[in-house]
């Protein structure tokens, strides 16, 4: 680990699950780091999330690029110890649920296919009938006759993430601000000299060696870093229905997913909105929703509403996240996820901190480098 001094400064902007995560990864191999976030930690697309790390089911299900569940994959397995790591420091627990996940298809070829897929891409799965997935998830509904187990998959509560993340971070002593916009990027000779942050109606500038843009679609920094530019809004409705009395062991999917939740919660998600960019909440997003985990387990016919919310992720025009260096030198993206943020944090923490500290960029984040985009920048 270098010494205070040789150190280097790193400002993250996005006080989301992204630039919490390369903050702590960071700070722990030795720099010296600074965080801005412009609301609340997690208060954007991080505080919306549902938690799933299914890099499987993504693929399979949701059509994800192959370089992006790939990175997934190998993020999968880096959550284990990255949780350990961060409840070491926090003292928050961050429990991970690792009890598998359900798909529910329309027929005995698509389980099968999805199974396959899944397989290929280096996945436990499994193609089941309607006895077997009643084996793993009993109160399914009469039109749950085929699916496909995926034994791997887990969740995490995004929120609890977040808290947790927050508390280590101020154990190691780290600067991290709430309330904090950063309104550009100061440099010289074309290489990053600070970030111009304005915090309780002052601005002021923050040097620094290398900067993190983690906070999605910020339209101040887009002239500097011309990626950003590709990043739209992806609007997510969700709601959480009271759980007493329905005995959901795993994650569900089909038309919708259910997600238990160790509060007795289960999370019901989630709609895909491409470019809306309000947070209203709709009855007919909000029933579809729930008509559809209904016919996934009967039992929630008679669940209670708990409350229902919206949140924003951010998408980009190729399905590709962007991590890497964009625009002045020093500067690097960590942005663009859309619905793998929690899942994708300890990989893009990891790439992140590589590139920053060791001059590298890790073979599996190499896809994903901002300078793929200045084509589709240009139209």
């Amino acid at each position: 680990m270098k010494s205070v001094t040789d150190a280097p400064r790193v400002a993250i902007t996005g006080g989301g699950i992204i630039g919490l995560s390369c903050a702590f990864a960071l700070a722990q191999a030795g720099a010296r780091v600074s965080l801005f976030e412009r609301g609340e930690f997690g208060g954007a697309a991080s505080g919306a999330a549902a938690g799933m790390l299914a890099p499987n089911a993504e693929a399979v299900q949701d059509g994800a690029e192959a370089a992006v569940a790939e990175f997934c994959r190998h993020s999968l397995t880096l959550w284990p110890d990255f949780a350990a790591r961060i409840e070491k420091l926090s003292g928050e627990s961050l429990p991970l649920s690792w009890s598998g996940s359900l798909i529910v298809t329309d027929t005995a070829e698509e389980a099968a296919d999805m199974a396959e897929a899944a397989r290929a891409g280096g996945g436990k799965a499994e193609a089941l009938d309607r006895e077997g997935l009643l084996a793993r998830q009993a109160g399914l509904g009469e039109e749950a006759g085929h699916g496909v187990w995926l034994p791997e998959e887990g969740h995490v509560d995004p929120r609890a993430a977040v808290s947790a993340l927050v508390a280590a971070l101020r154990a190691m002593d780290v600067e991290i601000v709430e309330n904090a916009s950063v309104r550009g990027v100061e440099t010289r000779r074309g290489a990053l000299r600070a970030l111009r942050v304005e915090h309780d109606g002052a601005t002021r500038s923050v040097a620094c060696d290398a900067a993190v843009i983690a906070s999605g679609i910020e339209p101040a920094l887009a002239g500097s870093c011309p990626a950003l530019r590709l990043l739209y809004p992806v609007k997510g409705q969700m709601l959480a229905l009271d759980g007493a009395g329905v005995a959901l062991s795993r994650v569900v999917r089909g038309g919708a997913y259910l997600i238990p939740r160790a509060d007795g919660e289960i999370w019901v998600g989630a709609s895909s909105e491409h470019g809306a960019a309000d947070m209203k909440l709709q009855d007919s997003v909000i029933r579809r929703l729930r008509r559809a985990a209904e016919r996934l387990m009967p039992a929630l016919a008679d669940a209670a509403e708990l409350r229902r919310w919206a949140g924003l992720r951010p998408g980009t025009r190729d399905s590709l996240p962007l991590i890497g260096a964009d625009g002045p030198e020093g500067v690097f993206l960590a942005a663009g996820h859309y619905r793998n943020g929690v899942l994708a944090a300890p990989a893009t923490a990891e790439a992140i901190t590589a590139m920053i500290l060791e001059g590298e960029t890790p073979e599996l984040a190499a896809p994903f480098a901002p300078a793929r985009t200045s084509a589709l920048t240009r139209v």
